[in-house]
């Protein structure tokens, strides 16, 4: 069985262009996501570390699936969905770390886009701030 112990919490508490969210733990049932804190840190980090957003859609897709195996997830969804224990979650999974943590939002557009739009500064200090909070 995997081990999600901590429930990923957010609330938006201002509006995006402050980015201010804040992360709670607790067994609350709001917009969650069943994930180990380190494993959510673990990511960040590691797309943090190569965020590839001056590569073009594929080019960044391939890269954020390379980031996604790197971490223990799994980067094909037929292959997760048969053998779901041996993995940590999908690509999918990374890309909604990736997704709320930039936009506090579960859907958004392509996130590519997204992040293309924002610039690397801003989505560093967004990805920063929320591996701040988890690691407080």
């Amino acid at each position: 069985m995997i081990n999600r112990s901590y429930l990923f919490l957010l609330f938006i508490l201002q509006p995006i262009n402050d980015f201010s969210c804040s992360l709670f733990f607790s067994d609350t049932k709001l917009t969650y996501y069943f994930l180990n804190k380190e494993d959510i840190i673990q990511v960040l980090k590691a797309y943090n570390a190569n965020k590839g957003l001056d590569l073009t859609e594929e080019e960044w897709f391939n890269n954020l699936k390379q980031i996604t195996v790197e971490c223990g997830f799994c980067d094909n969804m037929k292959v997760y969905k048969k053998n779901r224990e041996a993995y940590k979650g999908s690509i999918a999974d990374v890309s909604e770390i990736l997704r709320v943590t930039v936009s506090t939002r579960k859907n958004t557009p392509n996130p590519y886009w997204v992040l293309k739009i924002l610039g690397e500064a801003e989505v560093t200090r967004r990805i920063n701030k929320v591996i701040e909070k988890l690691e407080a």
